[in-house]
């Protein structure tokens, strides 16, 4: 593959993330986070406390963001397809898999790296603090960005394998739905795509688990959404299996060091 084949991506991900960062489907959640915060902030006559602004700098990415980027990179992979230009694209000389691959560098490079910069900043807050609250862990805060990044990418996955009309919606149901009945299989829970920190899960089966190796989990599993995203446009599928395969087997292992 020539340096231009790999830069390619690259450049089309950035153009990608821009327009990613600023979809509509992110003022959906705005339009009730915002205003809720507001009223609490008026009902409660003064300004938040350091550590009301941590809560929700986390707790609004992990709640909020990391679904809306589901569903925002969703239809940003699917414009092509709504629009039905798809036939168009493929006589571009980048091709559908550079397209795909884009796609998921532009979630990486636009929710994701806005998640990484407010969750440091909320640690940061944190740590200027005289007496830090200490509501996560290290691992537990980066567990936050993964959400993020893990939510984009099966936005991604959706577009290119569920290609019927309501198929984003059901990848966006779903989701939110099996996180939530996996967080209930007892010590299994900490299998679910989600964060495990005991400020959001206040439940006796997360207390005993690692979440560093869960932080790790999440990563193999945005990499191994990746992978997925990209298996439908490459044309030789042997070398991106054998990379999927190793990912599975490193998110097992991964998946059972985590458990309590």
């Amino acid at each position: 593959m020539t340096g231009a084949a790999l830069r390619t991506p690259w450049v089309l991900g950035w153009y990608e993330a821009r327009r990613l960062v600023v979809h509509p489907a992110y003022l959906l959640g705005a339009l009730v986070i915002v205003p809720t915060v507001g009223l609490q902030a008026v009902t409660g006559a003064s300004l938040p406390s350091a550590r009301h602004v941590f809560e929700i700098m986390t707790g609004v990415q992990l709640f909020w963001y990391g679904l809306m980027s589901l569903l925002a990179a969703g239809l940003v992979a699917s414009l092509a397809r709504r629009s039905n230009a798809e036939d168009v694209l493929e006589a571009q000389p980048t091709g559908a898999a550079a397209q795909t691959a884009a796609h998921c560098l532009a979630v990486l490079l636009g929710p994701a790296l806005i998640s990484v910069l407010l969750t440091i900043g909320a640690w940061l807050l944190e740590r200027a603090q005289d007496e830090p609250f200490g509501i996560y862990t290290a691992a537990e805060l980066a567990q936050v960005p993964a959400v993020v990044l893990g939510g984009g990418l099966l936005g991604v996955v959706a577009a290119r394998w569920l290609r019927w009309r309501g198929g984003l919606l059901v990848a966006f149901v779903g989701t939110a739905m099996g996180t939530g009945w996996i967080l209930g299989q007892g010590r299994f829970g900490w299998l679910a795509p989600w964060t495990t920190a005991r400020s959001m899960l206040d439940d006796d089966d997360f207390a005993g688990g690692s979440a560093g190796w869960h932080a790790i989990y999440l990563a193999l599993l945005c990499a191994l959404a990746a992978v997925v995203a990209c298996l439908p446009d490459v044309r030789r599928r042997g070398r991106l299996v054998a990379i999927g395969s190793v990912i599975v087997a490193a998110a097992a292992v991964a998946g059972w060091a985590q458990l309590p």
